[in-house]
């Protein structure tokens, strides 16, 4: 199974913003809603303690988004690039 994982890591890696926007828009709730669960607790597992991948540091892209996701949460209504 990590094939077809390596073919979607590609893959999402190379949409723009906008992909990703179009692709959270699309979604139904329960599916966004679980989505947005699901990628919440690996990124505070990431961040962790011993969360990082390969005994690495946690990359400054995930402390730097988590923090962006704090701030737009506490000021909903907010529509910035990340």
């Amino acid at each position: 199974m990590q094939a077809g994982r390596d073919d979607l890591d590609v893959q999402l890696a190379g949409l723009p913003v906008a992909g990703l926007r179009g692709l959270a828009a699309a979604l139904p709730d329960e599916v966004l809603a679980r989505l947005t669960l699901t990628v919440m607790r690996e990124l505070r597992r990431r961040l962790g303690p011993g969360g990082a991948r390969d005994g690495k540091p946690p990359a400054t892209a995930l402390s730097r988004a988590a923090q962006q996701l704090v701030a737009e949460l506490a000021e909903p209504g907010e529509d910035s690039e990340f």
